[in-house]
């Protein structure tokens, strides 16, 4: 069946690791991944075209929205995304009518940077954000003094760590949030669950090799991505810091989610029970002795 993730990153690391390494075909089932933007991505799901998505938080937004599509997996339990500063950036407080660079001007890079903000008692509204586009043309931008701060995905904490700039955040670690979900259409839910709990159950196990074996998976971040072995075995434990190691679909980081649109103030109320169907997830834990 075709699988829709929306990069080649670390971001989507349980899918393209338990793909690469043959988890989802040990359990009987034939995997074709292709790259797709999660927009495109969830038409071709509720048209038929694809069969899942592995992606960020656009699966609940669908369904909050009435598509027939249900999140039944979460891979982590929040962004890889880390908040650095300017060196005389010394705390949060710092940040009121300064500038901060997030990745686009709407979206999950922006949504979680305003969260940990006000999460350490800056209104959001005290601060200007521009939106840079790529990480690297962010790193760029705090280089030359465009922003005082950037929220920036791996592999470039280390290089702003390198640089001398401040960590003031490891946003997944601080904000629960709705990242690395399995989604399909609630038909092929019912209608497929042999194959739904397959996937579920290859992810959980590469999940657990990734944790067992972590020189195994630093080796994969090597050759996949082409970076030393240094910056391969950081990137690891950063992504292993945020894994879910149940798939459980995080009620806060739900909640978190539905709050950051603020644009869509109807859908601040939505739950998790109007979004996700856990119960093959439930059924998967149970016969692996998880619960």
């Amino acid at each position: 069946m075709k699988i829709a993730y929306p990069s080649a990153s670390l971001a989507q690391m349980e899918f393209m690791y338990a793909d690469d390494h043959g988890f989802y075909e040990r359990h009987g089932v034939d995997v074709e991944a292709l790259i797709m933007g999660t927009a495109p991505a969830v038409a071709a799901l509720v048209n038929g075209d694809i069969q899942y998505i592995y992606s960020g938080s656009t699966p609940l937004l669908s369904a909050a929205r009435g598509l027939p599509v249900r999140t039944f997996f979460q891979g982590s339990r929040g962004p890889n995304l880390h908040l650095f500063a300017h060196p005389s950036i010394a705390s949060f407080a710092d940040l009121r009518g300064k500038t901060v660079s997030v990745l686009t001007a709407g979206g999950l890079n922006r949504e979680v940077t305003e969260l940990v903000i006000h999460k350490h008692g800056v209104d959001p509204r005290e601060v200007q954000f521009v939106a840079s586009g790529t990480t690297s043309a962010q790193m760029e931008h705090l280089r030359q003094g465009i922003v005082v701060a950037a929220t920036i995905s791996p592999p470039w904490p280390l290089v702003a760590r390198q640089e001398g700039y401040r960590q003031l955040a490891i946003i997944g670690q601080e904000i629960e949030y709705p990242f690395g979900l399995f989604a399909t259409t609630t038909q092929r839910l019912a209608e497929a669950p042999a194959e739904v709990k397959a996937l579920i159950r290859g992810t959980l196990e590469a999940q657990r090799s990734m944790r067992d074996e972590p020189d195994s998976a630093i080796a994969w971040i090597q050759r996949r991505f082409e970076v030393d072995h240094d910056v391969a075995a950081e990137s690891y434990e950063l992504i292993m810091a945020l894994q879910n190691p149940t798939g459980e679909v995080l009620r806060e980081g739900v909640a978190n989610f539905f709050r950051a649109q603020t644009d869509q103030p109807e859908l601040r109320n939505v739950r998790l029970e109007d979004v996700a169907d856990e119960r093959l997830l439930q059924e998967v834990l149970r016969e692996m002795n998880w619960r």
